[in-house]
């Protein structure tokens, strides 16, 4: 087995590897960047902030089970939905980041699919925020309401730190939280605009 040298402790591809990657994204038009930057400073980025995003969102998931048990608002039915759905989602955008990078830089740089991977990651991360933001922000200020919001507050400066790397689908996550949460918030009327 021949071992390849790397390119730096940073990661472990070949010099090569990384010049190939380098030579594919100078040659390609910026509406592709828009999806998904490919080079390695743009790669460590996305690693830090993913790492970031996901233990937030994992965090925030937890604290919403565990408040949920200890002071139920939904039915233990919905709940359980929610518990098994969760659980699914987590694991499948751990598994889609998982491969994203474990893929090399040329395949990455090569592959229009490929870079639309992450985007896939952002709207499952999308649909779970909008689930629980329907679920749980109700009549009532709750423990479930501000862990809600502090976990979609920490996951969008994640994501805000995203932005080098994949501003479409930052922007995606961003536009299918907040208005949804506000919206949800002037529903259940604690927003003064009903007063307006």
């Amino acid at each position: 087995m021949i071992e390849r040298r790397r390119f730096s402790r940073n990661h472990s591809f070949s010099r090569d590897e990384v010049a190939g990657a380098v030579t594919t994204v100078a040659g390609e038009r910026r509406g592709r960047r828009l999806f998904l930057n490919v080079t390695m400073g743009h790669r460590r980025l996305a690693m830090r902030q993913v790492t970031v995003s996901s233990t937030v969102g994992a965090l925030t998931m937890l604290s919403l089970y565990l408040s949920e048990l200890s002071v139920p608002t939904l039915d233990q039915s919905a709940f359980q939905v929610w518990t098994l759905a969760t659980i699914a989602n987590i694991a499948a955008r751990a598994g889609l980041n998982y491969w994203v990078f474990a893929n090399q830089p040329t395949e990455m740089a090569g592959s229009v699919a490929r870079r639309l991977v992450p985007l896939v990651v952002i709207v499952l991360n999308a649909v779970q925020w909008l689930w629980c933001i329907f679920l749980f922000v109700g009549a009532g200020l709750n423990f479930q309401v501000l862990v809600l919001f502090a976990g979609l507050l920490g996951v969008s400066v994640a994501v805000m730190g995203m932005w080098p790397t994949t501003p479409v689908g930052a922007v995606i996550y961003l536009v299918t939280s907040w208005p949804p949460f506000f919206f949800r918030l002037y529903q259940a009327q604690w927003m003064p605009l009903h007063d307006v």
